[in-house]
């Protein structure tokens, strides 16, 4: 048996839930499957193997809002597909190892679009829950703003001096917190940092806001004004306050 603290604990593997109702789970294994579990009834309702060309771990994992994709195709669609309209069209994003992005459909059971433009292994997904946009950073330091409707990049930008660890959007959809060297907040309007936040000496893995309603004579700036958010490392015992 190994001396206490001589060998750290594997990273959980990736996981998450679905958006609201939070009735699926998705979960990769080892085996690079992937499997999509309703949480109701505890039952395996899809699994997704990575052909051989597609082939690559699992790094991160995140659901796409229930109307995203969706709302954002619909103008695309002809009167006589409207019936599908009727199903469920849950998006399972999908970051890999090798930089890609994989749109998974978990009803179809088939990938729906493959996004490429980071070449290290993607850290973080994160969906705006108005607009449909997905977020990724990544090792190779970038963040990546996508338009979900054409599959492209929308806004690449340095993220940090080394990879970006994680992300995550203010609730009202104007800021986004990454995770590096340090902890940044961007204006995503403008791409530019208008706050850091240093005091973590290892990996941050985790961030998340919680909105707060302000003190009536609160002196920081309109846009943050309320806003608290939480922040976890690797190997650390303790969560952030921030």
């Amino acid at each position: 048996m190994a001396a206490a603290g001589s060998v750290y604990e594997p990273l959980p593997r990736p996981c998450a839930f679905s958006p609201r109702s939070r009735d699926l789970l998705a979960i990769s294994g080892v085996d690079g499957r992937i499997q999509v579990w309703d949480t109701r009834v505890a039952a395996l309702r899809r699994e997704y193997v990575p052909s051989a060309h597609l082939s690559a771990t699992c790094t991160c994992l995140a659901w796409a809002p229930a109307r995203g994709i969706q709302e954002a195709h619909q103008k695309k669609r002809r009167k006589s597909e409207a019936v599908d309209n009727d199903e469920p069209y849950d998006i399972l994003t999908i970051g890999t190892a090798t930089g890609d992005i994989l749109l998974y459909s978990t009803v179809k059971g088939e990938l729906q679009s493959k996004l490429v433009s980071h070449h290290r292994k993607v850290n973080c997904v994160r969906w705006h829950q108005d607009n449909g946009c997905l977020y990724s950073c990544s090792q190779d330091k970038h963040i990546v703003e996508w338009n979900t409707q054409t599959y492209k990049v929308k806004c690449k930008w340095k993220g940090d001096s080394v990879g970006v660890s994680s992300l995550c959007l203010s609730p009202d959809g104007k800021m986004l917190l990454s995770a590096g060297r340090t902890i940044k907040l961007w204006d995503l309007q403008t791409k530019e940092v208008t706050r850091q936040f240093t005091g973590h000496s290892t990996l941050v893995t985790s961030l998340m806001f919680m909105p707060i309603r302000a003190a009536a004579d609160s002196r920081s700036p309109p846009e943050t004004t309320g806003l608290y958010f939480l922040s976890g490392s690797i190997h650390d015992r303790l969560i952030s306050v921030w």
